[in-house]
């Protein structure tokens, strides 16, 4: 089952507290000194007693912190995907919509096209619609987009080409 917004932030919150405490219990609470302190204190004096007492106390905090730091870092990754993929299903979705959009917008001026054929440059005007509802169409195929199919030419239409792209290289010319 997926998480949501909302279990992994809560997931992410928990993990941050977690090694808030962690962290608390290696270096004190508001700057009173923790095991850190104290084992270093220990190591500095060279008090052998009290660094056999603190070593595995200190071991073991260091240990959690590196586990809490550890757990908090991978809900911090895992609430960044789900954001990051959240995002480009909006943005996705804001794309297929505009690409609809577009190709219905087509169908409507064909339409309007289709009954004026038999006017004052109305063959002109259909096979200009009906080729931009052509690239329309073939705009939301490439996007993924269900649309309706074309409706069937009244006249004949050349189909459109698509214009290749042409790359202009300059010469740096030497003008002395």
């Amino acid at each position: 089952m997926a998480k949501t917004l909302r279990e992994l932030e809560k997931e992410f919150a928990d993990a941050s507290e977690k090694a808030r405490e962690t962290f608390d219990v290696l270096n004190g609470k508001a700057g009173r000194g923790g095991l850190e302190r104290d084992y270093n204190l220990a190591v500095k004096k060279g008090n052998k007693e009290q660094i056999a007492k603190l070593k595995p106390l200190y071991d073991k905090a260091v240990a959690a912190y590196r586990d809490a730091q550890n757990a908090k870092d991978a809900a911090r990754r895992e609430l960044n995907a789900f954001r990051e993929e959240e995002s480009k299903a909006k943005e996705k979705a804001i794309k297929d919509k505009v690409v609809k959009n577009s190709y219905d917008k087509a169908l409507e001026d064909l339409t309007a096209a289709e009954s004026k054929i038999s006017g004052y440059k109305g063959e002109e005007n259909y096979i200009r619609a009906y080729q931009t509802a052509q690239t329309a169409k073939k705009a939301a195929d490439d996007a993924g987009v269900a649309v309706p199919a074309l409706p069937a030419q009244q006249i004949t239409v050349p189909k459109v080409e698509e214009k290749k792209k042409e790359f202009f290289y300059f010469q740096k010319l030497d003008i002395t």
